[in-house]
């Protein structure tokens, strides 16, 4: 494969965004992974690199690996609290023994997930 620009120059690669062959000449980097210098690819290899992070943040991949999440239970009690205490707030029962139990679940929710994640305020 030759370079896309310079065609008696062998490519050392290819562009990670449009996939040309590249020399040693027109290589250019961003976020370590090899593209063309158009500036339009420049910024998709950087928006694909973001995205690649953030799914690794979000399943708790590499460097994320020992990120705490919250428990499923702490976040069914709260949106249960939330939900249960928002019923009676906008119906006629707006009596606080109704809203009562709505709360303690969101509390407790927020207990689990303080536990949890070990806190210190």
């Amino acid at each position: 494969m030759n370079c896309f620009n310079h065609k008696n120059q062998a490519a050392c690669g290819f562009c990670s965004c449009c996939a040309k062959g590249l020399c040693h000449d027109c290589a250019t980097f961003a976020e370590n992974i090899m593209c063309c210098d158009v500036k339009d690819c420049q910024e998709k290899v950087s928006i694909r690199v973001a995205i690649n992070d953030r799914a690794a943040q979000l399943y708790g991949l590499g460097k994320y690996k020992n990120i705490k999440k919250p428990p499923l239970s702490a976040m069914m009690y709260l949106a249960f609290g939330i939900i249960y205490s928002s019923i009676f707030y906008y119906t006629a029962f707006l009596d606080w023994y109704f809203m009562l139990p709505g709360g303690v679940f969101f509390i407790w929710g927020l207990i689990l997930i303080f536990r949890k994640n070990r806190i210190n305020y």
